[in-house]
């Protein structure tokens, strides 16, 4: 339930947040802090303008989902934000991502990995950035977060500091960066120059961060910072212990003007304390914390979600913060707007040659086109990768089954004990589980010389590798190639006074197209056809705008002109593929020949232009709905009709 009070004040509205207060008094309390903390922001608004104007939140969801594998939650844009300390994720990674989509997560910070390295990887909708320790080393701690896939082009910055700090930097909203920071800090059982060390990186890391940009801080920061309130850091919502990491991280977020959300928020304990374990003990060492630039009026609430389990004494952290997504960027008009900049200072002009006009031409649109929308690396194989064989449905009905015994627990229906003999148990079966599937596999491989090595294919192609644009035939040598590919191309060879004709084209007279002609054509190019060579695909002649299809016109009239194409269109790539016969022999192939997207729509419109200057309405081949089909009916009409007289028939 939320509720909305709105103020006026100097002709300025102010639409409070929506919360859930348990009492009146709460209500006016929150309201008079909201009011006088937006004040300042009300005054200077309207001192650059006089006109009347309206300062309002906006609601839009997102989620960060902070993984220890453990405990914090971070709800952004009405998505949500979590973090957690999970103590292993290559354990736990498929339970992890079946609470992520259950709880309609979208960035997850994740403490306590254990996964060595560092990188990013795809683990089915989600991104994983992590940084850990390094591969020679003992796996003792790792930091990294996970990104719902819809969120991947907002990522513009990845740091890897340590294993202990990982800064990603996302465009969630216009003009302003937000910076999420990962964090597992060191426990109060480690030395004094190691917590020394990690604040001391913690603080180039944010030194490195523009001013006005927005840090948002999730993860398992280990410290119990107390219940004594402090001005703009932390208020009274708290446990009343604090121990020497608590002071550390206080002193730490004053320096820095940071706010620990966790102690604003008045919940029940249940709700409060991050960490709980079997013999009782509780604590609040997980936090979420930002900066200042991150108004207080956005954040709507700070809690534990007791109902995410993956097997672990922590439990998940939720901010819920308000924040307008930006509204996405046309990318066509950037490209326009680029390719538009281009021609400006790059422009075909008429003393150009073919050749110099197509270079130009070309380098405008793919440097504007990387410019704006940059390049991006495909998989070879686009189906869901499987990286995990072994989980099938039985394990997500013992996953599932594990939760609801966990959710029992909370709830008191029953026991620790009892909730951990259904843990163990299950653990135990998925484990059996995986085993038996790798004894099976290769109990296969060592009986079926046929079947099985296809499934370690299929294994291997699911991994993400580079792409061979050329395909190499260890049996039959280049040289073949190409000796076989310029003998059956030049098998036909034109006459000389073709190749030295002078004349201009269409019966002695210069021919132009016109504007309308070349884009009417351009229109009817086919969307997500592969660029060839030249990297020029149909979509980006299709969107260049205006003044890049005007180029185009220029271009493809003085290749009438001068008679001659540029010289790059002469080269394209050739894939052979198999028919029938001895795979050791070229002849045996048949070469599909990759042209230029830009030479093939040349060719269509000088082929319709030919089409209406004079061709005889016998002419059959290479017009449109004139088929082999129709020409064989007719021939046969004429000669059953035809009796007593003789026919001549010339087939070329």
């Amino acid at each position: 339930m939320h509720t909305h009070d709105t103020r006026a004040a100097n002709n300025i509205r102010i639409t409070l947040p929506k919360a859930k207060f348990n009492s009146q008094e709460r209500i006016i309390n929150a309201t008079y802090l909201i009011f006088n903390e937006l004040a300042s922001d009300i005054k200077s608004i309207k001192e650059k303008n006089n006109e009347r104007q309206e300062f309002s939140t906006t609601c839009y969801n997102v989620s960060v989902f902070i993984v220890r594998v453990s405990q914090l939650i971070l709800d952004i844009y009405r998505c949500e934000t979590k973090c957690w300390n999970i103590t292993s994720f290559l354990k736990r990674d498929q339970e992890i991502l079946i609470e992520l989509t259950s709880h309609k997560i979208d960035i997850c910070a994740l403490s306590e990995t254990k996964k060595k390295g560092k990188g990013s990887t795809k683990y089915n909708n989600f991104v994983l950035v992590y940084s850990g320790k390094d591969k020679t080393e003992r796996a003792s701690s790792g930091v990294g977060l996970l990104i719902h896939e819809k969120f991947e082009k907002s990522i513009s910055h990845i740091e890897y500091t340590n294993d202990r700090i990982l800064l990603v930097t996302l465009n969630l909203q216009q003009h302003i960066k937000t910076h999420i920071i990962s964090i597992y800090a060191p426990d109060i059982s480690k030395t004094k120059t190691e917590k020394d060390a990690f604040y001391t990186e913690l603080q180039k890391v944010i030194d490195k961060i523009p001013p006005r940009d927005e840090i948002i801080l999730l993860g398992d920061f280990n410290a119990r910072v107390g219940n004594d309130a402090v001005r703009g850091i932390k208020q009274r919502f708290n446990e009343s212990e604090m121990n020497d990491n608590g002071e550390r991280l206080t002193q730490f977020c004053a320096q820095n003007e940071l706010r620990i959300n966790n102690t604003f928020f008045d919940h029940k304990l249940q709700h409060k304390y991050t960490f709980v374990d079997s013999r009782g003990r509780k604590s609040i060492i997980d936090y979420i914390i930002t900066n200042i630039n991150v108004h207080p009026a956005k954040i709507m609430d700070v809690r534990v979600l007791s109902s995410a389990n993956v097997g672990t004494d922590l439990n998940l952290v939720l901010m819920k913060l308000n924040s307008k997504l930006p509204t996405g960027v046309n990318q066509t008009s950037q490209i326009v707007e680029k390719i538009n900049s281009k021609i400006q200072t790059n422009k075909i002009e008429e003393e150009d040659d073919v050749n110099n006009a197509w270079n130009k031409l070309k380098t405008n649109i793919l440097e504007a086109a990387t410019e704006s929308i940059g390049k991006r690396t495909v998989n070879i194989n686009n189906k869901k990768r499987n990286l995990k064989p072994w989980f099938c449905e039985e394990v997500k009905v013992l996953a599932s089954e594990k939760r609801e015994a966990y959710l029992r627990f909370k709830r008191q229906q029953v026991s620790y004990n009892e909730y951990k003999v259904v843990r163990n148990r299950i653990n135990i079966a998925i484990d059996n589980i995986k085993k038996n599937y790798w004894e099976n596999f290769s109990n296969e491989m060592e009986h079926d010389l046929y079947g099985a090595p296809k499934k370690v294919w299929n294994m291997l192609r699911n991994r993400k590798k580079p792409i061979n644009e050329y395909l190499t035939f260890s049996n039959i040598q280049i040289e073949a190639w190409e000796e076989y590919f310029c003998d059956l191309y030049n098998s036909v060879a034109l006459p000389d006074d073709y190749r030295n004709n002078n004349q201009s084209y269409a019966g002695g007279r210069a021919y132009y197209l016109s504007c309308d002609i070349v884009k009417a054509n351009i229109s009817k190019l086919k969307n997500r056809k592969s660029p060839r060579i030249d990297e020029i695909s149909n979509a980006m002649i299709k969107y260049g705008g205006e003044q890049f299809q005007n180029e185009i016109v220029h271009l493809f009239n003085k290749i009438l002109t001068y008679k001659q194409a540029p010289r790059e269109w002469k080269n394209s790539i050739t894939v052979p593929i198999f028919k029938k016969g001895d795979k050791n022999l070229p002849e045996n192939y048949r070469g599909i020949t990759l042209l230029s997207s830009m030479l093939k729509l040349f060719t269509e419109i000088v082929s319709i232009e030919v089409a209406g200057t004079g061709i005889a309405e016998e002419q059959q081949g290479f017009r449109t709905n004139r088929s082999t089909t129709d020409a064989i009916f007719i021939l046969r009409q004429i000669t059953e009709n035809s009796t007593h007289q003789l026919i001549f028939v010339l087939l070329i």
